[in-house]
């Protein structure tokens, strides 16, 4: 019984040995593996649009959906015309979040007489078309959520009557 018992014990350790051997040099042992074949997963690399060279780096151009005052400053959410800045983006506006604060320059411009007069945050309404200087780069609107106002244009369009 100690006989047999030796052969197994010494049977187990070399196929132990063996099996580590194998699988070192990259051989595929048929009761160590699974059945499945596992193959490389691809991942697909993100594709980030061809951005607009002309389109400043410190603007973004949209439309207010959402106004919200804080303690010391003016959140506006704007839906930001992201087929402004980038060549064929996978979707042509985005929600971002913009903070102003007093000292924030706000201004309304009159696209038809190109003329630009101060004004206040409190002026600022829903379904406003605005431009806004930005702190940071609009680059990265695609992942960004938030940015800092410099200056934000309240765009509008007077139509003079003639008489």
């Amino acid at each position: 019984m100690k006989k047999s018992l030796l052969i197994t014990i010494s049977t187990i350790i070399t196929i132990i040995i063996v099996s580590i051997f194998a699988t070192l040099l990259g051989f595929e042992i048929p009761f160590l593996t699974t059945s499945e074949t596992s193959s490389p997963v691809t991942v697909a690399e993100p594709t980030v649009p061809e951005i607009r060279s002309e389109y400043p780096t410190n603007l973004i151009e949209g439309k207010i959906t959402k106004i919200e005052k804080k303690e010391s400053k003016t959140e506006f959410t704007i839906e930001a015309r992201v087929y402004k800045i980038f060549l064929n983006p996978s979707f042509n506006t985005k929600a971002i979040v913009v903070s102003a604060d007093k000292s924030t320059e706000t201004f309304i411009y009159d696209m038809g007489k190109q003329e630009k007069t101060p004004t206040d945050i409190a002026s600022f309404q829903i379904d406003d078309q605005v431009l806004i200087g930005i702190v940071e780069s609009n680059r990265d609107i695609i992942t960004a959520t938030s940015y800092t106002a410099v200056k934000i244009d309240k765009m509008i369009l007077e139509i003079e009557e003639s008489s």
